[in-house]
């Protein structure tokens, strides 16, 4: 079975799945994953996780 197969055989069992044309992305969203604010992220996660160990 291909893949092609398996999505269209999907497909006809989920109508509500579908393939979505990728969209630009937003000036707001770029500025949002730099370097140093999802290195802030990071930290702040592996924090709340040592917390909750």
């Amino acid at each position: 079975m291909s893949l092609a197969d398996w999505f269209s055989g999907l497909k006809k069992r989920r109508s509500d799945i579908h393939v979505e044309k990728p969209q630009k992305l937003s000036l707001a969203r770029a500025k949002a994953s730099s370097p140093e604010i999802l290195e802030h992220y990071c930290s702040d996660l592996k924090n709340i996780m040592e917390e909750l160990t």
